[in-house]
């Protein structure tokens, strides 16, 4: 049975918490965070060289789990940390608690940006806000809110004194 490919509400259904990807193995399958770089795909079934290269890539902060409240963190996978079996009570609960960083950047769910706005992710998940939001060149504002046009001119709304209210 390939539990990455069964419906939703299959009892036999992974438990891979997106954004991590379900790799299907003999008899059972793992969580896999994914890599950033979309042209890397993911292999649907899992040989021992493919996780000898799991394991063997550098990954930034955003391809592991991190959050102290994940299994496994640190890890690319569930491979080698949760149990072999994934339909034990342990190797169950050991996979939907594997948390992989949800790219903020990734679409508009995950990010307050305006539309007209870049997202940029931070070198860490874990900081936050893990993202930041910034208006093309031409477009001005703060990142959530970008409008064309330029300000008017600052009027000085004290005198000359630096202290006195002017009449306006």
């Amino acid at each position: 049975t390939n539990e990455c490919t069964l419906p939703v509400g299959h009892p036999m259904r992974h438990q891979c918490r997106e954004p991590a990807q379900c790799v299907n193995t003999v008899g059972s399958y793992e969580c896999v965070c994914p890599l950033l770089d979309p042209e890397s795909p993911m292999e649907e079934d899992a040989t021992d060289a493919y996780w000898e290269k799991i394991n063997s890539q550098e990954r930034t902060p955003w391809e592991v789990a991190l959050n102290s409240e994940s299994s496994c963190s640190l890890s690319a996978s569930t491979h080698g940390c949760c149990p072999v079996f994934s339909h034990s009570s342990e190797g169950s609960s050991c996979r939907s608690s594997f948390r992989c960083p949800v790219d903020p950047c990734s679409s508009g769910d995950h990010n307050d940006c305006s539309k007209n706005a870049r997202c940029a992710r931070k070198d860490n998940p874990l900081t936050q806000p893990n993202y930041e939001c910034k208006c093309p060149h031409g477009l001005m504002g703060n990142g959530h809110t970008c409008r064309t046009g330029i300000d008017a001119k600052p009027r000085p709304m004290v005198k000359f004194d630096g202290f006195t209210p002017t009449d306006e």
